[in-house]
């Protein structure tokens, strides 16, 4: 399943607190807040072995933190697409700058992620790496500085006119061969201000992960951060 737009995704990474019930407790309080009048599509990445169980007591877009692009057999360890479409996954978040990975392994893991009818969220930090992506297929790209996660300093509020171009740039890119691309930004988004401003830019989706999930009341910090909306 595709995720719809607009949408905010709240990645759950690892921090205390948001894994097994408690990860569950987590997104169906989120779900409760983004309930009331909210026209934002709210998408869950929770830890990778809960994946099944928020996909399956939740009725929350999910997206895994992460795919390994080996091949079925000697891979231990390895994560594979197919699983993670089995467990209930909506899309993966590929390359993310805290887990970098090879230009081949993304090009696998967004046809892969075709393959079994879900999203690639592609992680880029530049917009040569945008025009990259689109040219491999993506589906989605989240545009964030890696020194930016978790600063509370996202690019929508230093420059938001590089989130512009970058937005005006890949999606000409997109054009010319025929495709449609969302996109989204995340990288330190921690006010209502910021969300508004990314959505006002023509993003097509806000990442947020710390300044929900380590909030001493996360439903009441996601409630404030779409205030604006």
């Amino acid at each position: 399943m595709s995720l719809s737009t607009p949408a905010f995704i709240c990645s759950f990474k690892t921090y205390p607190g948001t894994a097994d019930r408690e990860g569950l407790d987590l997104a169906r309080s989120l779900s409760s807040i983004h309930a009331v009048g909210s026209t934002i599509e709210l998408a869950v990445a929770p830890q990778t072995p809960d994946v099944r169980l928020l996909a399956s007591e939740t009725d929350r877009p999910v997206v895994a933190q992460a795919a390994d692009a080996g091949e079925p057999g000697e891979g231990t360890g390895d994560v594979l697409v197919a699983t993670l479409a089995a467990a209930g996954a909506d899309a993966v978040l590929v390359n993310h700058p805290e887990r970098e990975q090879s230009i081949a392994a993304t090009r696998t893991l967004i046809d892969r992620c075709g393959d079994h009818g879900m999203d690639a969220i592609v992680c880029v930090r530049d917009l040569t790496e945008g025009v990259a992506a689109v040219e491999l297929g993506a589906d989605w790209l989240l545009f964030e500085k890696p020194a930016d996660v978790a600063s509370n300093d996202p690019l929508v509020r230093r420059h938001p006119d590089r989130v512009r171009t970058f937005i005006d740039r890949v999606r000409a890119a997109a054009d010319t061969r025929g495709r449609e691309v969302s996109i989204a930004v995340g990288g330190g988004i921690s006010t209502a201000g910021d969300v508004a401003t990314a959505f006002d830019l023509g993003v097509d989706a806000v990442g947020a992960a710390s300044t929900v999930v380590t909030a001493d009341d996360p439903a009441e910090r996601l409630e404030r951060l779409l205030a604006d909306l």
